[in-house]
């Protein structure tokens, strides 16, 4: 895969699961859609992933992608559910990144 996850690879991906190699896919296209900066996508794909998956890092980079698409009623509502996200961890990505304002809350939220 290269340059920005269209939808179409996104349902293609997904498609896959379950599969062997699954933990490597999201993490893939995690990175792919960070460096391609389309946090949209990447919230909708993470979403699903989340239907198979419970973990810490999906969880934690949907909050930061929340953050990055400024969707702070849908942030607010997946934190205050069950959850497995790094919040300090998120909070500190936001922080220092360029959403400083969503990291001082998401920060609040993790206390």
């Amino acid at each position: 895969m290269s340059g920005a996850l269209c939808a179409l690879e996104i349902e293609i991906l997904v498609a896959a699961v379950p599969d062997p190699d699954f933990e490597h896919r999201y993490t893939e296209v995690i990175a792919k859609s960070e460096e391609a900066e389309t946090f949209d996508d990447l919230v909708k794909y993470l979403l699903m992933v989340r239907k198979q998956l419970k973990d810490s890092k999906v969880d934690t980079e949907l909050v930061y992608a929340y953050a990055k698409t400024n969707q702070l009623g849908p942030l607010e509502e997946f934190i205050s559910g069950t959850h497995f996200a790094n919040l300090q961890s998120a909070g500190d990505r936001c922080a220092s990144c360029c959403v400083p304002r969503v990291g001082r809350r998401v920060w609040c939220w993790s206390t």
